[in-house]
């Protein structure tokens, strides 16, 4: 039987988390602010946004998620879409001026506006042209409104320099950047220990550290498929891991 992993709290991320309540005061506060963490699958760019929206709903601020997919490629304007209807905002005849763009994209900011709010954006990546062009456009718009904004991108110097990836990245520039890395071997073997109950031998946790580089995604899947991870002569990736590592990273 493999071990039942538990829900895990934050292991190895306190530095974000302090970013994190630091933008969070700042949109209580009504000054704006930005947050944008890049990084590999799985490296917890997720999970931090499920971290931001807990610390944000126990201080009374509206957190806003939209998440961004392939497919947008082939939807003009599809994530400043998302976002007003989520406000019941009429769009136009056409979203083909940059005028009718704009303008559907202030009202949206001025109602998210009218209370503490942060926008959440995952996997800022896949985001379509047209609204990369928008999120650049109204970018001081926003943040002089008072508004949080918090996306996660895949690591931007992998990407194609694609019109969205040149927009993502000049808003990196613009936000305040954090560029997630694996945890640390301590970080590892808390994790782990957190997740399933039980505490690994140095050996295991060497082998983890080896295999995943810290990857949480990873590190999870491999406690959650192996039945005895302690009696592991060499730590190795599940065949059922093999096929979502292929589809989360291909």
């Amino acid at each position: 039987m493999p071990f039942e992993v538990t829900h895990t709290s934050t292991v190895g991320r306190e530095q974000q988390l302090l970013v994190i309540d630091s933008l969070l005061t700042k949109v209580t506060s009504r000054d704006g602010g930005s947050l944008l963490f890049s990084g590999e699958p799985g490296i917890g760019k997720s999970h931090l946004l499920r971290e931001t929206v807990a610390r944000a709903k126990s201080r009374s601020i509206r957190t806003i998620s939209l998440r961004c997919s392939e497919s947008d490629v082939n939807e003009p304007f599809a994530l400043f879409s998302r976002l007003g209807a989520l406000f019941d905002i009429a769009e136009p005849a056409s979203f083909q001026s940059d005028t009718d763009r704009f303008r559907y994209g202030r009202q949206a900011l001025d109602l998210i506006a009218e209370r503490p709010s942060i926008v959440l954006i995952d996997d800022l990546q896949w985001c379509d042209y047209l609204s990369s062009v928008a999120l650049l456009h109204l970018f001081d718009y926003g943040f002089n409104l008072g508004i949080g904004f918090l996306a996660t991108t895949r690591p931007l110097e992998e990407a194609n320099d694609n019109g969205t990836i040149a927009n993502v990245r000049t808003l990196s520039r613009l936000m305040t950047h954090d560029q997630l890395v694996g945890l640390s071997k301590t970080e590892t073997a808390a994790l782990i220990t957190q997740s399933i109950s039980t505490t690994i031998t140095p050996r295991v946790q060497n082998s983890l550290q080896d295999l995943t580089n810290g990857n949480p995604f990873f590190l999870l899947e491999i406690a959650r498929l192996d039945t005895n991870i302690n009696s592991l002569d060499e730590v190795g990736i599940p065949r059922e891991l093999e096929a979502i590592l292929d589809q989360r990273i291909n």
